[in-house]
């Protein structure tokens, strides 16, 4: 192990206002450790063999016992009881040996976020350096504002897709244009995609204590999705009310549907109003670095933008000829 700890990585220090801020802003910024990490990422090699990797110093620090991602904790009383509680069990000897991905650091009043590979160059490294300094200062404001910052939980779940899809319709589903939108199920239909997401939140919410599930189906010109339907979402509304214990109880889970009745364009002339940052959005089914233009999601999407009169920022393979600018 230590010899495959030869490394070098980037430690950006960033002070703030006390322990508690330090603690949450630890918290808020784990979501962004990914980003940061695909910024910087510089260590392909080990021992001069290409490893497949594009970071392989992430995956040699993942053998340490205490590196990764931190606990989750609310305040710096709860971070000092963790640290103390493990020099007490003999899981660390010194709070030296924690080695997060980033952690409040006790002597300099920092946020110190090293998940980072080292860049090749100062101006890289300046730049993530600045970047990790405003990300900060901006999750700072934030709590001084009293934003309150709402929980998640990240799934691995199989892909539906990967299981079903090819046992439907062994040919590529974009080689299927003879259709017409809506008037029948699509090639890319997934089985029972809806029913599986919706199982997994309702086992969620009734663990987490959640009053309902919001999922932003629509049925307004759609693609046929028979889990697209307000006759599917009410009968899933039965599924939480007799098939949970708080169900059973009397304290139903609800089911919200609240994009349900809006045309396409509707949805896009209200994500205009709320300033939604639409080229970090996807609708396309084929994937890639750009969406095909082609495929039934696609031609929905550009036919909202189209009437919402506003522009799509995708870049697109091709674009239908109702679609072209002019």
């Amino acid at each position: 192990m230590a010899r495959r700890l030869v490394t070098f990585g980037l430690h950006v220090h960033v002070g703030v206002d006390s322990g508690d801020k330090a603690v949450m802003i630890c918290d808020r910024i784990m979501r962004h450790l990914p980003t940061l990490l695909a910024l910087s990422v510089s260590s392909p090699f080990w021992e001069g063999r290409r490893t497949g990797l594009h970071s392989h110093r992430s995956k040699v620090m993942e053998g340490l016992p205490t590196a990764g991602l931190p606990t989750q904790m609310r305040n710096w009383s709860e971070y000092v009881w963790l640290v103390n509680h493990m020099i007490d069990t003999g899981f660390i000897n010194t709070i030296r040996e924690i080695w997060w991905d980033v952690r409040p650091h006790h002597q300099f009043g920092t946020v110190e976020v090293r998940i980072c590979d080292m860049p090749a160059n100062l101006h890289d490294t300046l730049a993530i350096a600045s970047f990790i300094q405003c990300l900060v200062k901006a999750l700072s404001d934030e709590i001084d504002q009293g934003t309150v910052e709402i929980g998640y939980v990240l799934l691995n779940t199989p892909n539906p897709q990967d299981i079903f899809v090819a046992r439907l319709d062994p040919a590529p589903v974009f080689e299927h244009n003879n259709y017409v939108i809506g008037q029948a199920i699509p090639v890319t239909y997934v089985p029972a995609r809806n029913t599986i997401l919706l199982s997994y939140a309702l086992g969620l919410a009734e663990v987490m204590g959640a009053n309902a599930i919001v999922i932003a189906a629509t049925a307004v010109d759609y693609s046929g999705y028979v889990d697209c339907r307000p006759e599917f979402y009410r009968a899933f509304q039965e599924v939480a009310r007799l098939g949970t214990k708080r169900g059973v109880e009397g304290d139903v889970i609800e089911i919200r549907t609240p994009l349900i009745a809006m045309s396409k364009a509707e949805i896009v002339r209200k994500g205009e109003d709320l300033g939604v940052p639409w080229a970090l959005t996807w609708s396309c089914y084929k994937g890639g670095e750009r969406a095909c233009g082609v495929c039934d999601s696609c031609q929905l999407r550009l036919k909202g933008f189209r009437e919402a009169g506003a522009r799509d920022p995708l870049p697109y393979a091709r674009l239908p000829k109702a679609a072209k600018p002019g």
